[in-house]
């Protein structure tokens, strides 16, 4: 889909691409990003500075129409985009490092 295709997420805490134990692992949201996003709330944001807040919830209410459909598409799209993205990050990574390795390997 064009967001997965378009967004890009990284987390410290997902599992290292470079772990062979990671390769045979299903890649899943953890408890505490999908706690995050069932509970997100753009209402509860926080900015340093209060213009700045309303410049977002602005710009959230003229892409969205209101800010309780921003928090649905969060709550449901968005979920689904992120475990597609640490699928990539841990499953990608993986296969560009082997292609890397191979060509290295028989092109010297």
């Amino acid at each position: 889909d064009v967001l997965s295709r378009h967004l890009v997420f990284l987390s410290f805490d997902w599992p290292a691409w470079y772990n062979p134990l990671n390769w045979m692992r299903q890649v899943t949201l953890s408890e505490e990003e999908k706690r995050l996003l069932a509970n997100y709330s753009c209402e509860k944001c926080e900015c340093f500075m209060p213009r700045d807040k309303a410049t977002v919830l602005t710009q959230i209410r003229a892409s969205f129409g209101s800010e309780e459909a921003f928090d649905s598409f969060v709550q449901g799209t968005l979920s689904r985009v992120v475990l597609t993205g640490k699928k990539r990050f841990v499953y990608r990574r993986l296969w560009h490092h082997v292609g890397e390795t191979i060509v290295y390997l028989f092109t010297n």
